[in-house]
């Protein structure tokens, strides 16, 4: 199995999971019950929680290790399943025994990010240890319309700018300006054009079409623009996004 280093394991449980938090809670049953001189996971044990979140099997988290599954079914059960028994003991008569409980629980607790949460940009949610250029964002499939913004500027709006319809509909939830990075979510069938649409003269072309996507399709903001078509009864700000595929 390719490896995968602590980083990127963490930075693609963090699309989905708010893991800090997590990580935080657990740390402090592991001082209050298992090692009172610990004052939080430790580096391997983050690690575990991570693969663990991103469906990682015993087995698998073994072959990255080169060891063997049992004996690291056995730190499991000393470590992340421990902690998080004895932190839901008072809510599960059931123990995690399997490593998909580990999910399952956290999902119940409120650990997994909805889509409103996933919106923000990923770079707000890293630890300050890792930068947003180390994100390794999805390879881009083209851009795609979002809507328009109440300003008449060719100047990209700030985000989280409310996004309104005006001839065309907003294609994206939420409905608004989203950051680099931003897990956003289609609401209407939308065309994929090649590139963004290209000035010539005082007039805007549309590239050629590359594909249509779904409603409910995540995608990944990888680039924006902003521009204003002179030549139009529209005079709001037009605003684009190059977007990548999401892929749990």
């Amino acid at each position: 199995m390719h490896n995968i280093d602590h980083d990127d394991c963490y930075k693609k449980a963090l699309l989905r999971w708010d893991v800090d938090k997590l990580a935080a809670d657990l740390g402090k049953v592991k001082q209050d019950h298992f090692a009172p001189n610990s004052k939080a996971l430790s580096s391997i044990e983050k690690y575990h929680l991570c693969l663990l979140l991103t469906e990682h099997t015993p087995k698998q988290i073994a072959e990255l290790k080169n060891g063997k599954e049992k004996a690291l079914t056995t730190q499991l059960s000393k470590t992340i399943y421990a902690y998080m028994n004895k932190f839901f003991e008072d809510k599960y008569s059931k123990k995690i025994q399997d490593w998909r409980d580990v999910s399952r629980f956290a999902r119940d607790e409120g650990y997994e990010l909805n889509t409103l949460t996933r919106s923000q940009s990923l770079a707000d949610r890293l630890t300050p240890s890792i930068a947003v250029e180390q994100l390794q964002l999805p390879p881009a499939i083209g851009w795609i319309w979002l809507g328009f913004a109440n300003s008449t500027t060719t100047n990209l709006p700030p985000s989280q700018t409310r996004l309104i319809a005006a001839g065309q509909p907003v294609t994206i939830s939420p409905k608004e300006v989203p950051t680099q990075g931003a897990i956003v979510e289609t609401i209407e069938w939308v065309n994929i054009r090649k590139d963004k649409p290209q000035s010539i003269g005082n007039n805007y072309t549309l590239p050629a079409k590359a594909g249509v996507l779904n409603p409910s399709t995540q995608l990944v903001i990888l680039d924006l623009d902003a521009f204003v078509d002179s030549n139009s009864t529209i005079p709001y700000t037009r605003i684009w996004a190059k977007v990548g595929l999401y892929l749990e």
